[in-house]
């Protein structure tokens, strides 16, 4: 890469995160809550699942790759996203939402 192409991919990264990452990881965060969705209403779970997608999706927005604290942030962004599947698998096994629906989440 030129150091041009470099500056060029920088300037376009907000906190040092691509905007196509941030993208993706938006239309995630829609699709968490379109199959909590389905979750019965009132469960505890479906609100869970959302505030830990919520909190996953504002770290990796907030991130900062370039702040003596970047290391700790991921690995902090990593320990959500482990948990936030933990939840999920507990839905699938709760049957509240088809198999499908997640499995195109974890794609």
């Amino acid at each position: 890469m030129t150091a041009q192409a470099y500056i060029h991919t920088l300037a376009d990264m907000e906190s040092g995160i691509p905007k196509e990452v941030q993208r993706k990881v938006f239309d995630l965060t829609l699709a968490i809550y379109r199959v909590s969705d389905f979750f019965p209403e009132g469960e505890v779970l479906r609100r869970q699942i959302r505030e830990k997608a919520n909190q996953v999706f504002g770290e990796i927005t907030e991130y900062d790759v370039f702040s003596a604290e970047s290391t700790r942030q991921a690995a902090a962004i990593l320990v959500r996203i482990k948990s936030l599947r933990g939840y999920l698998e507990l839905a699938r096994s709760l049957r509240f939402v088809k198999s499908i629906n997640l499995a195109v989440l974890e794609r």
